[in-house]
């Protein structure tokens, strides 16, 4: 396995695993807060894929499509 399979494979297990972390929670699930305070799971994935969207841009700058008009911002 070469880098390039490597890193494929890593993101292939990580899409596998959100997938099935989330695939049995509605809508309204995703929205409910563990504790007063703390965030729900929707915004924890949108301030992770913020996130991974800017880590990559300082990387390879223009390599990823933009977010949408105001996503950066609601989860900061």
């Amino acid at each position: 396995m070469n880098a390039r399979q490597a890193i494929k494979e890593s993101m292939n297990t990580s899409n596998m695993i959100v997938h099935a972390y989330l695939e049995d929670l509605s809508d309204e699930e995703l929205l409910v807060r563990p504790v007063e305070g703390a965030n729900h799971i929707a915004w924890q994935l949108g301030h992770m894929i913020s996130s991974e969207h800017n880590l990559t841009e300082m990387t390879c700058p223009g390599s990823m499509p933009p977010l949408p008009e105001g996503f950066a911002n609601k989860y900061t």
